[in-house]
């Protein structure tokens, strides 16, 4: 068995989450989601890889860290033509992962035991899931807005404005009290009513104790920083139990808030202009932290399981 922080080689062609090819070096790392098959598997963080990738060690041997310094600029050029080496050596495509319509399906086929079909073709309809964001307690956002998850929402918020204020014709005249009314009002708005959203998502999974407050700082940080790779955003796909309601409560909560915008800090702006699709997609962005934020502050705080 090879231990965590151990230097290794790949020693043959073998195919896991990625098509390692004979000759990558990298190290062994902690298996944190337990994914591998202790004795028969491992974690490994190749040399020119964004994030760890199972690896079966009958095709790893392990290596100085000074085999590892010298061998690594070769192994970062193995990592990026992985895929048509592998083609050259072996021809074939190697077996990828589910991604796109076909994640969101096997999403859909996974929760399908948890909630019951709806008429409509969906696990879920989007107006139950509006109705459960609406009906969300202030007691429930109080008790999952730990420090650290109100200090991340605090500097999307101030970001925003930022971004919004070069963007959009009216804040060039606007005062300091007027836009930071528009960011109490309107984008704070945004990212809360993403976290209404999650709550919302999280009363279809019955099962889960119930939101309390307990304060976590760095984890939830380090979780929120990640949840667009690999295993962190399959868990939070799998957890939303039915991604297309998903994905169009969350267009429709931007609909609204984009209207509402309109007729406020953003009247005068033109379907035409540039910054009506800006700020369309910047608040759909916002909304979407507000629903990953509370995703991994629960996940830190309660421990939720992975779907």
């Amino acid at each position: 068995m090879l231990a965590p922080g151990a230097f290794v080689r790949v020693t043959q062609d073998a195919l896991a989450d990625e098509p390692l090819v004979e000759g990558m070096v990298g190290k062994i790392v902690p298996d944190i989601y337990r994914r591998t098959d202790p004795g028969q598997q491992a974690m490994v963080l190749v040399a020119g890889a964004r994030k760890p990738c199972l690896a079966p060690t009958d095709a790893l041997e392990e290596i100085s860290e000074s085999d590892w310094k010298d061998e690594a600029a070769s192994s970062r050029q193995l990592w990026r033509s992985r895929k048509d080496l592998w083609r050259e050596r072996h021809g074939e495509r190697p077996p990828r992962r589910p991604s796109g319509g076909e994640a969101e399906q096997a999403v859909e086929e996974a929760a399908e035991a948890q909630v019951p079909r709806s008429e409509g073709g969906r696990h879920v309809e989007v107006a139950d899931i509006l109705r459960r964001a609406e009906a969300v307690d202030a007691s429930e956002l109080a008790a999952i807005a730990s420090p650290a998850l109100v200090s991340i929402l605090t500097e999307w918020s101030v970001g925003a404005l930022d971004v919004l204020a070069d963007a959009l014709p009216r804040f060039r005249t606007m005062t300091y009290a007027k836009a930071r009314k528009v960011r109490n009002e309107h984008i704070e708005r945004w990212l809360w009513d993403g976290l209404r959203l999650y709550l919302a998502v999280r009363s279809y999974h019955a099962t889960l104790p119930p939101v309390t407050a307990e304060p976590v700082r760095e984890r939830v940080r380090a979780l929120f920083e990640r949840i667009d790779e690999g295993e962190p955003a399959e868990r939070l796909a799998a957890f939303s139990v039915d991604v297309p309601a998903v994905k169009d409560a969350l267009s429709l909560m931007a609909t609204h808030w984009l209207d509402e915008a309109l007729s406020s800090f953003g009247k005068g702006l033109l379907p035409a202009d540039p910054a009506y699709a800006e700020l369309s997609q910047y608040i759909l962005q916002l909304h979407i932290v507000g629903f990953q934020a509370g995703y991994c502050a629960d996940q830190a705080n309660h421990g939720i399981p992975s779907n």
